[in-house]
């Protein structure tokens, strides 16, 4: 496997992204998809990682963002050097030829600056856009990058669809085109859940997408361990492997400014979560779905997040880098009013400068 080393192995150093995950503010016509340029354009001139942007159908959490591919095409007209990632694509929703494709516009477009995170998908109802079967979604999900990443490399393969019916798409498939800048596509298994999916990216290579939604860091690094063993045993270097954490994020000048300016946009998004479940019986009403979200603010205030100053936020970037993280994936989308979110990047660029002063090469660690 080629894909780019780990920075922190590579250069001791840890490294810092933006990611786009669930905005579902209404904005005009003309403000369209500004924030997200303006933030990339601030990521490419400060030295980030890579901006990330998700594949989200049919509900307004996420509402801006069905098609990865198109956004990030967008992102490398007003980029030079910035990494362009999908965070991720849901793979059993595509034809593997179709992703190979797409994506390898963009790496032309971004002279070699793509990689994608492959989710199997959670809806349901988003399952009639392919023949996938959904109860099927993650090995679909194995099987097709398999697929997406041998296209990439240039076949031949045989490009029938996992999981189609009988007879269908018998056709060696030997190239696909635009043949692609970067001779590997860096890939990510995006996961929330069970040790096994991380070990399983592990043994195939790949890095990992993941979140602190229903976990610990203390889950996290067992799940990190696990992972770099898996790599061991499947004959990948153990720590090539990178371990990507998206956080909500959010800093200011003052902790009393931050906290003021993101409680109700976060309690909003945390609510709009709750009610993706309203269909189940045991579903609360409004009034139970404010109460749940406003103890969620503090869990995710206190513990889930980087809110407040870049002094306050750094010892949440040690425990995180200490768990095993090696890229801080800054979710900056969830409700602020733009022109905050902008404003507050530089404190985000701040607290990078910060954690690698205190954890890049030449600090001591």
């Amino acid at each position: 496997m080629t894909d780019r080393p780990d920075p922190r192995t590579a250069g001791g150093e840890p490294s810092f992204s933006l990611f786009f995950f669930s905005d579902d503010r209404e904005r005009s016509k003309e403000a369209g998809y500004h924030l997200v340029l303006e933030a990339a354009k601030f990521a490419d001139a400060e030295g980030f990682d890579s901006i990330w942007v998700p594949e989200r159908h049919f509900n307004k959490f996420g509402a801006p963002y069905p098609n990865p591919a198109v956004l990030a095409a967008g992102i490398a007209t007003v980029t030079e050097r910035v990494g362009i990632r999908a965070g991720s694509v849901v793979v059993p929703l595509h034809h593997p030829v179709r992703i190979a494709e797409e994506w390898a516009m963009v790496d032309n477009l971004s002279r070699g600056r793509v990689g994608i995170a492959a989710a199997s998908g959670w809806s349901p109802g988003d399952f009639f856009l392919s023949d996938a079967d959904y109860g099927r979604r993650r090995e679909e999900t194995f099987e097709r990058i398999d697929t997406v990443r041998a296209l990439w490399r240039g076949g031949p393969v045989d490009v029938r669809t996992p999981g189609a019916r009988e007879g269908a798409g018998e056709q060696l498939l030997r190239t696909t085109y635009p043949r692609p800048v970067q001779p590997e596509l860096p890939t990510w298994i995006a996961t929330v859940g069970t040790r096994e999916t991380w070990v399983r990216a592990g043994e195939c290579g790949y890095h990992v997408l993941t979140a602190l939604v229903a976990t610990t860091l203390d889950d996290i690094a067992g799940h990190v361990r696990a992972y770099r063993e898996a790599r061991a045993r499947s004959g990948h270097a153990p720590e090539a492997g990178r371990v990507t954490m998206m956080i909500h994020t959010f800093l200011g000048p003052s902790e009393t400014e931050v906290r003021a300016t993101v409680h109700e946009p976060l309690v909003q998004y945390i609510e709009t979560h709750i009610s993706q479940a309203s269909g189940h019986p045991d579903a609360p009403d409004a009034a139970g779905k404010r109460s749940l979200a406003e103890f969620a603010f503090e869990r995710y205030y206190t513990h889930n997040g980087l809110f407040g100053t870049p002094e306050t936020a750094l010892p949440v970037v040690d425990r995180l880098l200490a768990a095993g993280v090696d890229e801080i994936a800054c979710l900056i989308d969830f409700g602020v009013e733009d022109e905050a979110v902008l404003q507050g990047l530089p404190y985000i660029g701040m607290l990078r400068k910060s954690a690698l002063e205190r954890h890049g090469e030449g600090s001591g660690d």
